[in-house]
């Protein structure tokens, strides 16, 4: 039978367990503190992390948009040096006596050269500012320039890599002599790319200068970026950290609350000399306990009143 009992008060104490467990009432101030506590500083990093992940993501823009100015700007710079290159030491060639040795040490590095401005010519070309589609990263400047490079010099360049080519695949089958080399290289001479250089030159430069003006836009947008990265932080850190301090200050007054009115009933039946005046018990913590001890002790002193006035009473009988 004892064993029965202890049982059902063991099932009791466990139904009984998350319900008080579930209740915040109940809990220790110590606990609710450490709540609370937690709670706010979950709250400041939360905002913390909110803030760092945003400003980090408008931080990568603005690194993007930097990165892919400056390979533009690099881009455009070589094609100009290849093109430079490529047209000086044509014209070296067709202007040398040089022996045949020398005449064709010369004309490999004519070579290489060309076959870097091919390399960066298809490298611009699939450039996003060459990109039929919209992009935002790509300026409005610069892709009118693209345009009119595009709509001005692309056959006369596809002609002319068309027609180096060829006279690079007569050179492989049967080495020229270069007599016929200079003939070859005076008849691209006569090409409409040759004939339009100088136009493909300024377009170039102009495209040049337009991916500069976008690469300090770029600069601008990441200083502008690292500026709202610690406003962004200090505005997370500023609202988490008082959104925790208006936590704070709630759980203090509800704390406090039940302390002020137990200290106010005791005040007035002091000076009421009431003492059948009872603190509230809202909570299970150490608050609520107070306030048990508190009603309690208020009866014992109304109990220790009335003995005391019976015992008075019984003397005054005595006497009489």
């Amino acid at each position: 039978m004892t064993f029965h009992l202890e049982q059902h008060s063991q099932r009791q104490k466990t139904r009984r367990f998350p319900s008080s467990l579930l209740r915040v009432s109940h809990w220790p101030l110590r606990v609710k503190l450490f709540a609370v506590s937690g709670s706010v500083l979950a709250l400041v990093m939360l905002g913390l992390f909110s803030g760092v992940r945003l400003s980090t993501r408008l931080k990568e823009a603005a690194y993007e948009v930097e990165k892919e100015a400056t390979e533009d700007v690099a881009l455009v710079a070589k094609l100009q040096r290849n093109l430079t290159q490529l047209v000086l030491q044509k014209e070296s060639l067709l202007e040398s006596e040089l022996s045949n040795n020398a005449f064709r040490k010369k004309f490999g590095q004519l070579i290489f050269e060309y076959q870097q401005f091919k390399e960066n010519w298809a490298r611009l070309l699939a450039s996003e500012e060459f990109d039929t589609e919209e992009s935002s990263e790509v300026t409005e400047p610069e892709r009118e320039i693209a345009v009119g490079i595009v709509r001005d010099h692309r056959l006369p360049v596809e002609d002319y890599t068309r027609r180096f080519d060829a006279l690079l695949l007569r050179d492989s089958t049967s080495k020229a002599t270069r007599a016929e080399l200079k003939i070859e290289l005076q008849a691209l001479e006569e090409s409409s790319f040759i004939a339009r250089v100088n136009t493909f030159v300024d377009d170039i430069s102009a495209l040049s200068r337009a991916t500069d003006e976008e690469f300090a836009e770029a600069r601008q947008l990441q200083e502008e970026a690292s500026r709202r990265q610690m406003q962004i932080i200090a505005l997370s850190l500023l609202l988490s950290g008082g959104a925790g301090l208006i936590m704070t200050v709630a759980l203090s007054e509800i704390l406090t609350r039940p302390l002020s009115q137990i200290a106010t009933i005791a005040e007035q039946s002091i000076q009421q000399e009431n003492f059948n005046l009872q603190a509230p018990v809202k909570t299970g913590d150490e608050v609520g306990h107070l306030a048990q001890t508190f009603n309690a002790y208020m009866a014992f002193v109304r109990d220790l009143l009335h003995d005391r006035a019976a015992t008075n009473a019984r003397l005054s009988d005595l006497i009489d």
